[in-house]
């Protein structure tokens, strides 16, 4: 019978999880700072007529968790018709605000997460 032992293992699965913990710490950051980046980008961009529409943006991270940060301005008495301004109607050309802030942020994101997960 042929017996194998690995010494020092519980060294080398102690510093794999902390390597985890410290790029999971990494990737969330850079998430919640381009999630930041494109909601200043599509404050910048969206027409201000009453203002709401634009005090409405904001990043939600509650489902940071699972990796999710979410740039809206939907939600329980906030501005509704910001679909409306960023894709038109019939009656209304569109105004993209949030599309073209996030794909301003896209270069940025992607060096960010390369960055964050070489370490």
């Amino acid at each position: 019978m042929i017996g194998i032992k690995f010494q020092g293992l519980s060294d080398t699965v102690f510093e794999f999880n902390e390597y985890n913990v410290k790029t999971e710490e990494r990737v969330k950051a850079q998430l919640i700072e381009s999630g930041n980046n494109i909601a200043v980008g599509a404050k910048s961009r969206v027409p201000r007529d009453t203002g709401k529409l634009h005090g409405d943006i904001r990043v939600l991270k509650d489902k940071l968790k699972d990796f999710t940060v979410k740039v809206t301005y939907m939600g329980k008495g906030r501005a509704f018709y910001g679909k409306f301004v960023e894709f038109g109607t019939f009656r209304q050309p569109s105004k993209p605000f949030i599309g073209p802030a996030a794909d301003e942020e896209l270069p940025n994101f992607e060096a960010g997460m390369a960055k964050a997960i070489e370490g």
